[in-house]
């Protein structure tokens, strides 16, 4: 398992609707992209999400993660302690983080305490979507930006090391100073400091953030940097999709909400996200309403299902068969659990036993034995209405004959027939 990305959220809790009324609406931007995140969330399904909010007990130079069994806070510093949210603790997992941070050369304390807003204010909206999660929480600390990137990388390692699909939660507003009446007043450097946020952000150009000056960061009055930074270093060591959702500063603050997921995470996990629900609740679940671009594009795909190493289903289209890749994935997805002529329907009980991957294919074209190459290649053989179709990349596969060999006799085409070929690329995508 891994990472599967991670997420920036502001914490101002007026964009409760409990607690911010009417007056929160000067913010609907920023609530309709929490909400856009969290559906984002999911999709992506994880066990466990890690959430860096500054507004926890913090410590000048050590990390401090929570241990308390049962998370829980509310909002009684601001009036609304009814409003209130309780999670499991991911107490099996804190020791995987305090291990890689302390192997980081970070240090690492452990306490007990409550929910911070910084927490619970992204955490509200992320529970309205979510089911069965856990969460870590910990503190930004005293140390430096560089510590912080550091921090992020050992909790990558520690999330590839465990059985767990983790997420990554960076809290954190932006300039408290970016007109008159916000709670630092008025500075310049505030909104230059979101600027350079903002497209870092929208880029995934994090490490820019380790680059900013002294003097603009103490007077933007932030408190979402540490967070970020950390964010970072955690999406350092793979390929992820960056969307900034939305940015305003209604108050003289700024909120900025984005997401950075893995990318191969969007293939395999809508795939497994469909089977689980069909076979749970006998219906496939509603895509979100806001998908990255490639997900987007009408392209054919193969779904192929594992146990323990073995081939359990696989269902695809060589060409795209649906208006969007999302919709091609889900429909193989359910076809390779439910239809494939060679398996039995996929159990419930065999789903946590499955493993997902997902092969993108690009548009066809014609070919001769000439330009194939197993290795690079899929192949179409075609003769009148017969089709054979073969991945690239097969074990055993490592010659152009036994490809098209294969290919003829999956389709059934004699030895010998004319037979037209057309190749196509293919993009793996694999569960971390």
């Amino acid at each position: 398992m891994g990472l599967l990305g991670g997420v920036v959220m502001p914490h101002p809790p007026i964009v409760i609707d409990a607690i911010g009324g009417s007056r929160g609406d000067d913010a609907v931007l920023t609530k309709r992209a929490m909400r856009e995140v969290a559906e984002q969330l999911s999709l992506l399904d994880p066990d466990v999400i890690v959430v860096m909010t500054p507004h926890a007990n913090a410590y000048r130079d050590a990390f401090n993660i929570n241990q308390s069994p049962q998370l829980s806070g509310d909002f009684a510093m601001f009036g609304h302690a009814g409003v209130s949210l309780e999670i499991p603790n991911a107490c099996d997992f804190i020791d995987r983080i305090a291990s890689a941070l302390s192997d980081a050369k970070l240090t690492v304390e452990k306490g007990r305490d409550t929910l911070d807003h910084g927490a619970l204010v992204p955490l509200m909206y992320i529970d309205e979507m979510l089911y069965d999660y856990e969460v870590v929480h910990l503190s930004i600390s005293g140390l430096s930006l560089k510590d912080h990137w550091k921090a992020g990388e050992a909790i990558a390692a520690a999330c590839k090391r465990s059985d767990k699909n983790v997420v990554f939660l960076a809290s954190g507003d932006l300039s408290h100073a970016l007109k008159r009446g916000a709670p630092h007043g008025h500075h310049p450097d505030g909104a230059e400091f979101d600027a350079g946020v903002e497209d870092a952000l929208k880029k995934g150009e994090f490490s820019k953030l380790l680059t900013f000056n002294k003097r603009l960061v103490r007077n933007a009055k932030e408190c979402g940097l540490r967070s970020m930074v950390t964010l970072g270093g955690a999406l350092a060591d793979a390929e992820h999709t960056h969307d900034l959702l939305n940015y305003e500063g209604p108050f003289g603050v700024g909120y900025a909400v984005s997401s950075h997921i893995r990318v191969s995470s969007w293939h395999t996990r809508l795939a497994r996200r469909v089977i689980g629900a069909y076979i749970e609740e006998g219906e496939a679940p509603r895509l979100p309403g806001r998908l990255p671009d490639f997900l987007t594009k009408r392209r054919g795909c193969f779904v192929t299902l594992k146990k323990e190493g073995s081939l359990r289903g696989c269902i695809g289209t060589i060409e795209p068969t649906r208006e969007t890749l999302a919709e091609e994935i889900e429909n193989n997805a359910l076809a390779a659990a439910k239809d494939d002529p060679r398996f039995a329907p996929v159990k419930r009980e065999e789903l946590s036993g499955l493993s997902v991957s997902v092969d993108v294919l690009s548009p066809l074209e014609a070919a001769d034995e000439a330009s194939l190459d197993p290795s690079r290649y899929g192949v179409v053989v075609v003769s009148g209405a017969r089709k054979g179709v073969l991945l690239p990349d097969l074990k055993g596969i490592d010659a152009v004959e036994k490809q098209l060999a294969l290919a003829r006799g999956k389709a059934g085409i004699p030895e010998g027939a004319q037979c037209e070929l057309y190749r196509f690329d293919v993009v793996r995508h694999e569960e971390a």
